[in-house]
């Protein structure tokens, strides 16, 4: 059956499709895109704003942890935001930069590197 067609819905909040029948299909994602992070800009380009901070826990086998930023509140990083491949973790005291992904659960660390 078509999506759309007979008893099947045709859209959900104006931004995706989904068929009714044993299972519920999403065909794109119905909430907006999170921005990349917070920007500033030099000559009339945007550029994603760096922040530093330290680790302030790290759970290596749960694959996520803390970061205290130099200047705000606790950051959420997960073991996919570090930069790198393979066995990705960082350790509770290290100086990292990254960038902030605002998320549906809040602020999220990206792209960290450990710095010094």
């Amino acid at each position: 059956m078509p999506i759309g067609s007979g008893f099947g819905l045709t859209s959900l909040a104006g931004c995706a499709k989904v068929k009714a029948s044993k299972a519920v299909r999403l065909v794109r994602p119905c909430w907006p895109q999170a921005p990349a992070a917070r920007t500033i800009f030099l000559g009339g380009a945007a550029v994603a704003e760096r922040q530093t901070g330290t680790v302030k826990w790290f759970n290596a086998t749960k694959g996520y942890g803390f970061i205290t930023p130099d200047e705000g509140r606790d950051v959420f990083v997960h073991y996919s935001g570090i930069r790198g491949t393979g066995y990705r973790s960082l350790e509770e005291g290290q100086r990292v930069e990254f960038e902030v992904v605002d998320t549906p659960k809040g602020p999220q660390a990206q792209d960290v590197v450990v710095i010094g």
